[in-house]
């Protein structure tokens, strides 16, 4: 619930905040997509930027709802959507998130229980390959290469 009226605040705000500081969305798209790599080869590598006493690839060490969900990817993502795509393409591409994360974390015991700690860690990397190509895909469109 918070992390979608997060989203939707800066759905509707975020472009009049990049106005106001005078950000373009080329370069917006840049710091996202370099946030977005950041984020992805974190979990490739199991960097924590965080001090805490769990394994490295303890998946319970990750911090759920506003961070991930609603973090700074998700944010650059509401404000390119809806930019590009208006505010009902972007409203539905939010609620989709929210529904497939809910479903997920609702049934996140049983999938691991079919896949074991390995296959989830193994999907894990593998998502974070796709999230740092998806930051690079953010870049190369400000520059429309």
């Amino acid at each position: 619930m918070r992390a979608g009226a997060i989203l939707l605040v800066f759905l509707f705000l975020g472009n009049a905040i990049l106005d106001f500081f005078r950000i373009s969305i080329e370069s917006f798209r840049i710091a996202g997509g370099i946030i977005i790599i950041l984020i992805g080869l974190q979990i490739l590598f199991g960097i924590r930027s965080f001090k805490d006493s769990q394994q490295p690839d303890d998946l319970s060490a990750v911090p759920l709802a506003t961070p991930l969900i609603a973090g700074p990817g998700m944010i650059t993502t509401t404000i390119i959507f809806s930019k590009e795509y208006g505010y009902l393409i972007t409203i539905i591409a939010i609620a989709a998130n929210l529904l497939l994360s809910w479903v997920l974390f609702h049934f996140a015991h049983r999938i691991v229980k079919v896949i074991g700690r390995s296959g989830s860690l193994m999907l894990a990397k593998f998502m974070s390959l796709i999230l740092v190509a998806i930051g690079v895909e953010f870049i190369r469109s400000a520059f429309n290469l």
